[in-house]
This record gives structure tokens, sequence and C-alpha cells, in this order.
């Protein structure tokens, strides 16, 4: 396995670059690529000291007439984690924060309108409606989603597997597959294993504080395998969705609201809080590592390659009978 250690700087990481399909562990020492090695070596996560602050990312502009207090008519669940800041600044107020898997579970018991849920929810899940625009993506090194492995990973025989996040385990089973490794036992949170999985904020840290260990990034071991982004959440909207009344007096009228129309303004204001805050994203991160974090590592932008990219994962579910075949199709809107 071929592996990468960054020269001293500030905030050093060190990163495994994943190996293509076709030779699957060339050999390598921990402490450096081998001979012969032609991999370009890794970024730092943070611009060199030379290297100028990420310019200002610009978004369109979407006329709404959304107001703050028609935010909050609806019940709005989000995960707690620095990534999905931009796309939940302004509606904190009332807004529900809960680990992926608490979320999924509060979005199909109906205690809220719309989440944003990973995207294994949507695929286990098709009767939701999917928010078009807007998500929480990478294409390459997400750096906040990794197994920290405790030995090359051609000698990985068991996973300890985080469970707030569903999607990041699946992501794991496929990765691991496509890699060749057929016989993995994957294990609880906390279980002595070969590997662990690592997600969110706390994922970060460890990286700051173990700048040495030996880690598998998912996101750039899925592009390395597809050439694809891959797509970590998205808003999904419950298809019986109904805003709550502003006032009393405002209940016979919003009774009649048709679904389809209350989820088309659900969407829209999902849509323009994620354009206000990727506006912010300045404001937002507390330190160069976290701006570069929501600049170059988190992408936010869904479109035709993110929806591929979301398809091939559902595809890959079915065929490793993850899921049931055949995958369902999202339902965007």
């Amino acid at each position: 396995m071929l592996w990468k250690s960054y020269p001293p700087q500030p905030q050093p990481y060190t990163t495994m670059h994943t190996p293509a399909p076709s030779s699957r562990f060339p050999s390598a020492s921990p402490g450096g690529a081998g001979a012969g090695d032609s991999c370009q070596a890794p970024r730092p996560f943070g611009p060199a000291p030379s290297e100028p602050l990420p310019p200002p990312v610009q978004v369109p502009a979407v006329a709404s007439s959304i107001t703050a207090s028609s935010r909050c008519r609806w019940r709005i669940g989000s995960v707690p984690y620095l990534n999905a800041k931009p796309l939940v600044s302004g509606l904190e107020t009332g807004i529900s924060l809960a680990h992926p898997t608490t979320l999924a579970a509060q979005l199909r018991a109906g205690e809220l309108d719309a989440a944003l849920a990973p995207i294994m929810e949507c695929i286990e899940h098709p009767e939701y409606e999917v928010a078009d625009g807007f998500g929480i993506c990478c294409e390459g090194e997400v750096r906040s989603v990794f197994l920290h492995l405790q030995r090359p990973l051609e000698h990985v025989q068991s996973v300890a597997l985080d469970a707030a996040s569903k999607t990041s385990a699946m992501l794991t089973r496929v990765v691991l597959h496509d890699y060749g490794l057929r016989d993995v036992t994957y294990l609880p949170q906390g279980s002595r294993a070969d590997a662990h999985l690592w997600i969110g904020d706390q994922a970060l840290a460890f990286r700051d504080d173990h700048p040495t260990a030996r880690v598998l990034d998912l996101g750039e071991a899925w592009l390395e395998l597809t050439d694809l982004p891959f797509v970590f959440a998205v808003w999904a909207l419950r298809t019986d969705t109904k805003p709550l009344p502003a006032t009393t007096s405002d209940f016979e009228s919003e009774v009649v609201t048709s679904c389809s129309r209350a989820r088309a303004e659900l969407a829209a204001t999902l849509r323009a809080t994620a354009v206000e805050g990727l506006r912010r994203r300045r404001a937002i991160a507390r330190n160069m590592l976290e701006l570069t974090y929501l600049t170059r590592h988190i992408q936010y932008d869904i479109g035709p390659r993110e929806k591929r990219a979301a398809a091939l994962f559902a595809e890959k579910l079915a065929a490793l009978g993850l899921i049931p075949s055949p995958p369902p199709t999202l339902r965007w809107i």
C-alpha cells in the first residue's frame, strides 16, 4: 500500500493515497513512498503559508420572498457538524440538531418536515422527495470521513463502524469490496478491530491530534474507484409536508394548501438558505483550517455528476445485496 507523510508544517496531516483498482496494493512503507513512486504528495489541510485564502465563492442570486418568520413554520432537522452550517445558516432558530441516524428516524416518524438526511435514508426510502441544487458532497479528499487503520489496508480483516452514520458505514463496505477485501468482519463502534470509522467534527479533531495516523480517506477512495464525487447528505422532504400555520386565523387557508405546493415552497426555502449560507462561509469558519475544509474539501452543489454518483452508489449497494434490487431512483424536485 502506498503511504505518504507530509513534511513538517503547521497542522500537517498524513494521508493514504489509494491504489487504482487494477493494481490493488503496491508495496510501500508507512513513512513514505516506495521507489518509482509517481504519485504527487498530498496537500496538507490548509493553504501553504504563501498561499492566499480561498476567494469568495460566487453563487447565483436567488429571488425569494421567503422571510425568517415563514422559515420557522417548518420542522427542519440537520446534523450538528461544521459542514452543515452553510446550509442551515439562518435556520438555527427552532431547527432540530441530531446525528444522521437520529434525523432519519425523526423524518420517518413524521416529527420533521425536512431533514438534511444521509443519502442512504433517501435510497432506502424512495418515497421522500429530494430538494435539488444543494447537499453535502466531496470530490476527492473529504477529511471528515475516514478509516483509521491499525495495519496496512491489504491486511484489514475487521472494521469497527460508527453507528451515527449509516451512509459512511455503507460507503466503507463498498470501498473495501471494490479494493478486493471480501472477508471483512464489521463490528460495532468501540470494538477491537483492524480499522475504525471516524466521521464528522470528531474526525477532523482526530486528524489534528494524530498527524501521523494511517488513514484511508473515503472521499478520496471513492473518487479513485469511480471518477465521481460522493454525496453524503441531501435535503429530504416528506411527501405529506405542510407548513405549520403562522397564526390561528391562518389555519383554514393552510389546511387547504396542497402538499405539493407546500413542498415546493419548502424546497425553495432550503435553496435560498443555502445560497445565503455559502456566501457566509468566511464568517462561519473560526479559523483557516475550517475555511479550507468548507471551501475545498466540502462541496455543496448538486449537479448531473453528483446525481450520477448517488445513483451509482445505490447500484453498488444493490449489487452487494445491501439494499433490494433494482435500486430506487431518487425523486429530485
